[in-house]
């Protein structure tokens, strides 16, 4: 082989490898994908999981929070007009 024929061999070759490492990266940035074709470890998905429990007992905790302050601002409410009764 000529040297030209070597060096476009090696060419071709770093063209693929940059194909693949692109297509790598473009499916590496979309996990709900990697998650639906099972590509994902179950330690990730199992993280996952957990994440979107918290986020659920977090929105809870938020609303009935908001529900006692309501609550306290009644009984404050009542406990002041009560002296003017």
């Amino acid at each position: 082989m000529s040297e030209i024929s070597v060096l476009l061999a090696h060419a071709e070759q770093a063209e693929a490898e940059i194909k693949r490492l692109e297509e790598e990266i473009q499916t590496l940035q979309n996990p709900q994908k990697l998650l639906a074709e099972g590509v994902v470890s179950p330690q990730l998905e199992a993280l996952q999981n957990e994440n979107s429990k918290l986020k659920y007992q977090i929105n809870i905790l938020k609303r009935v929070r908001c529900q006692r302050i309501i609550i306290e601002d009644r009984l404050c409410l009542t406990f002041v007009f009560s002296w003017y009764t």
